[in-house]
């Protein structure tokens, strides 16, 4: 896969977009602990699948991605413990629609990505 192929695969933001890779890691944590604590980017909505959770927490592994669709006020993102598992999640999502202003609650959205 080429760089190109790889940004093309990217979900649309017009704000910014992050990676992160074992942020359980900075505390100390494992990604079971991670999850029981509903750390950001661990909670039951954020996981592409079951599988990869499960697969994160038996591997100890959490691959995260986080981007702001249209403004820098919501933002979109998704967990996996495998790289290549999140990209291709992310990129076989429908279109998310326009962002969630950040004072809503946080609910998971039909497209299945945890919203802010």
């Amino acid at each position: 896969m080429t760089i190109d192929d790889f940004l093309a695969k990217l979900p649309p933001h017009k704000a910014s977009l992050m990676f992160y890779h074992n942020e359980h890691k900075t505390n100390y944590l494992t990604v079971a602990e991670a999850i029981r604590n509903k750390d950001f980017g661990y909670t039951s909505d954020c996981w592409v699948n079951d599988e990869q959770r499960q697969l994160a927490i038996s591997n100890n592994e959490c691959w995260a991605i986080q981007w702001y669709p249209d403004t820098p006020v919501g933002f979109c993102i998704a967990s996996a413990c495998d790289l290549p598992a999140l990209i291709c999640a992310i990129s076989e999502k429908p279109s998310i629609p326009g962002n969630v202003a950040a004072t809503s609650l946080s609910t998971e959205e039909e497209d299945g990505f945890y919203r802010d």
